[in-house]
């Protein structure tokens, strides 16, 4: 809220200013300049008449002269009053409009929102940084299951598809940089309701730094982390996370499986699937699953992967 009211501020402070200026001014100015009332006598108002008067000629109201007709150099007082109000009004109108349209302070409301959602969490929830495939089909998951959660992506688009499936209500979500523990301390993951910390952003060099922040600010909280090299795998390691998942190594396991023993591998892929998925009957056998029989066209991380499990 701070940051939102700083920001206005820095934005706002120059027509306001005027319009402040404008105000006292024209108070004083009235106060100063005599008029005559009625019976010919000189009279000037007070305080507050003038600054009744100013607050609705300044902003566009008009009840008229009062509380006596002017004489001619209060009405080319008034006159000017009238063209600086405008113009200061006009100018503040135009500071809002564009501050409204300003990247920051969108981004400001959007961290307050999701601040206040993070906040109002009172039951357990899981910590999801990472919204590409594989982070999309945990929320999911975990929405299916009943589970809370939180996510953090960088990209913009990621978080705006939560909009789009409308579990933005359910699973709020912020666009930052998860390696920042000032993001992850935003995101909960100080709060006792925090049951667990998923990185699975297609970054290693993100997800050691997720793995790092949770392990210091919150030791014994279960970290999954994915690995794509086998060094990030160690780091993660030795840091204790709960799981490290290489996905290479775990499509190679899979379709090793799968290969060898195609029941268990359905079974397996039943047992762990999403809830709502069905185990279907297998399909008869229509090549032979016994080792040197395949021939494995690709020879990237995962062609090394599966030759090697193999």
């Amino acid at each position: 809220m701070r940051s939102i009211v700083r920001l206005g501020l820095s934005r706002l402070r120059p027509p306001l200013i005027l319009l402040a200026l404008v105000f006292t001014l024209s108070t004083l100015g009235l106060m100063l300049i005599p008029g005559i009332d009625a019976g010919g006598r000189p009279w000037r108002m007070t305080l507050f008449e003038a600054f009744y008067f100013v607050t609705y000629t300044a902003t566009t109201i008009g009840f008229g002269e009062l509380p006596h007709p002017f004489t001619d150099q209060q009405r080319v007082f008034v006159t000017i009053i009238i063209y600086l109000s405008v113009i200061g009004w006009a100018w503040l109108l135009g500071s809002l409009l564009s501050l409204v349209q300003e990247k920051a302070f969108q981004q400001a409301l959007v961290d307050r929102r999701f601040r206040r959602a993070v906040e109002k969490l009172d039951q357990p929830f899981y910590l999801v940084c990472g919204l590409g495939d594989t982070g999309m089909t945990v929320v999911h998951a975990l929405r299916q299951l009943g589970s809370r959660l939180i996510a953090i992506d960088k990209d913009e688009r990621s978080v705006q598809q939560l909009e789009i499936e409308g579990l933005n209500g359910k699973a709020p979500a912020l666009v930052a940089d998860a390696r920042s523990p000032e993001t992850l301390t935003a995101a909960g993951l100080m709060k006792p309701e925090c049951s667990g910390v998923l990185t699975l952003c297609n970054d290693d060099e993100v997800n050691l730094a997720v793995a790092i922040a949770a392990s210091i600010l919150r030791p014994g909280l279960p970290v999954i982390g994915r690995a794509d090299t086998q060094a990030t795998a160690a780091s993660m390691s030795s840091l204790g996370t709960h799981r490290v998942i290489n996905p290479f190594r775990e499509f190679a396991d899979h379709l090793t499986l799968a290969m060898r023993a195609p029941d268990v591998y359905r079974l397996i892929a039943w047992l762990t699937s999403a809830p709502g998925a069905y185990l279907f009957p297998s399909a008869p056998a229509r090549m032979p699953a016994a080792p040197g029989h395949w021939i494995v066209c690709g020879y990237g991380r995962f062609g090394r992967e599966v030759v090697a499990a193999v």
